[in-house]
């Protein structure tokens, strides 16, 4: 009884995979587009382009000629911090998540 307690045990572990870990990836590589990349490359890397629909006060509007509000200012700040222009892109709010 014991020798078949014995083989049944050496069994079972010999079943779960000799305890060696897989060593194949369990999902695939997600491959980048070249297209997007050759994209990327082209931006200017000193800009900082920042889509807006300057039609919502007090989020971000036009006062005369020039963009204001709670969304253009802290922009304007993280482009400067980052040594960087910012260029605000005007696109109808429908187009923004499009547009990425």
């Amino acid at each position: 009884m014991a020798t078949l307690t014995a083989v049944v045990i050496a069994g079972c572990t010999t079943a779960a995979g000799n305890g060696k870990a897989s060593t194949q990836p369990t999902e695939k590589p997600v491959a980048v587009q070249a297209d997007e990349t050759e994209t990327a490359e082209k931006l200017p890397q000193n800009v900082l382009r920042v889509g807006i629909s300057p039609d919502y006060p007090p989020m971000i509007f036009k006062q005369g000629k020039k963009l204001a509000g709670l969304e253009f200012e802290p922009a304007s700040i993280l482009a400067r911090e980052l040594d960087r222009l910012v260029k605000f892109v005007e696109l109808r709010w429908d187009q923004q998540i499009p547009a990425l």
